[in-house]
């Protein structure tokens, strides 16, 4: 069987070159970096780079984010395409064979102008109320799931502050969160408790949707505190 020839072209390296990373955006020490590895067969085609800083450049080949999933999603933005369709160029560039099924569902597409936000801040601890924050009408609040397990990917410690009323592991089976994904978990029984006293991090920050509890923690701890639909500030979007 005739060996793949593995694609070259430092004419389209130097096209795909940015003067930032494309996924941080730092505009120090930027590198070219080959999705799939020019060891595995992957060419030098406008799918297989992307621009990125040392540091990224470092935790994509030690497995952190961003991923070869991540970095793929990015040129597949760029390049105005899909992520399979960016997929399935990569995996013919590489002599592979690839079949594409149709699918019959039909789909309709909504552009609709998002916000995108990156704060200054530091924290290594989350303190979070349940009722009205992790849950709203009954229902499990979507962002703020992705908010706790984005945390968790990144080793932050989510600290469960609650007052809630009824027993706390059996609505936690409820509505299917694990307890695993706490750090700790403080139930306060009297509503005379302030829930500051709880607080023993300053690198924290602590989300809840009642004004007089956040307010009462920003004056004691002076840590910055959220809403729950400021939740979307802490989302990082580029995971």
């Amino acid at each position: 069987m005739k060996k793949h020839k593995r694609i070259t072209s430092k004419k389209t390296i130097q096209e795909v070159r940015k003067p930032y990373c494309e996924i941080c955006g730092q505009r120090t020490n930027i590198e070219p970096h080959h999705i799939n590895t020019r060891g595995s067969g992957g060419g030098d085609i406008k799918e297989n780079l992307i621009q990125l800083c040392t540091q990224c450049h470092i935790n994509t080949h030690s497995g952190q984010y961003p991923t070869k999933d991540d970095c793929l999603n990015k040129v597949a933005e760029r390049e105005g395409i899909t992520y399979d369709e960016a997929y399935a160029i990569n995996r013919i560039a590489m002599g592979y064979d690839v079949d594409i099924s149709d699918n019959t569902y039909h789909l309709i597409m909504d552009r609709a102008l998002i916000g995108r936000y990156k704060l200054d801040i530091d924290y290594n601890y989350v303190y979070i109320d349940f009722d009205d924050t992790i849950t709203l009408r009954g229902k499990v609040n979507l962002n703020t799931i992705r908010f706790m397990y984005q945390c968790y990917n990144k080793g932050k410690k989510l600290i469960l502050l609650t007052r809630h009323e009824n027993d706390l592991e059996e609505t936690l089976n409820h509505y299917a969160i694990s307890k695993l994904l706490f750090y700790k978990i403080v139930h306060l029984n009297h509503l005379n408790e302030s829930k500051s006293q709880y607080i023993h991090h300053l690198d924290s920050i602590f989300i809840d949707n009642a004004f007089r509890e956040r307010e009462e923690v920003r004056q004691v701890h002076h840590i910055p505190v959220f809403d729950v639909d400021q939740i979307e500030f802490l989302l990082d979007w580029r995971i």
